[in-house]
């Protein structure tokens, strides 16, 4: 073992270690599958140090990259529509809203040509749009983005649901 901050000390390593488990990202993810046949879902032949997921057989990217509908079409169109509009949506402003409500997370992003307006319900029920929210909407803002298909003025937000609105600026749908 190499000499690190700890000295050697076992206590203070088993410390360390138990911290990152707690405190690291890696237990919330998992390595998206390549294919549903090959060992270690397409991730070659060796053991990889994070296990696959497990449903790797059916949820994998060869099963759904010719699916327009499917999540990784979905988000290939998230990072082709975050790099074409960087410098809101990566350099603007960050400004959270109605941080009282934990089942909802409101926030803008703002740069010197458009405000974005992002609105994601993390609940498994439907959530009123906050009046707060519908006022900013307003006529002048476009439904850029959401993971539902419907209209701007709906009035609630459907399970799980995730929008973000445009105003003046550049966005344009993908």
């Amino acid at each position: 073992m190499a000499e690190g901050r700890c000295g050697n000390d076992i206590k203070d390593l088993e410390r360390a270690v138990s911290a990152l488990r707690y405190l690291g990202r890696d237990n919330a993810r998992l390595p998206m599958p390549w294919d549903g046949e090959a060992p270690y879902a397409g991730w070659g032949d060796t053991k990889p140090w994070m296990k696959p997921h497990s449903n790797a057989k059916a949820i994998n990217v060869k099963s759904q990259e010719r699916d327009e509908e499917s999540v990784l079409s979905f988000w290939k169109k998230m990072l082709k529509l975050r790099k074409e509009n960087a410098d809101n949506f990566v350099f603007g402003e960050f400004a959270p809203m109605l941080v009282q409500d934990p089942a909802l997370f409101v926030y803008q992003k703002e740069d010197r040509e458009e405000r974005a307006l992002g609105v994601l319900n993390f609940t498994d029920k439907s959530k009123s749009l906050p009046s707060d929210v519908s006022a900013l909407v307003g006529d002048r803002c476009k439904l850029l983005v959401s993971n539902y298909d419907f209209s701007k003025n709906s009035p609630g937000l459907l399970p799980w649901e995730g929008r973000v609105y445009v105003e003046g600026g550049k966005s344009s749908w993908l």
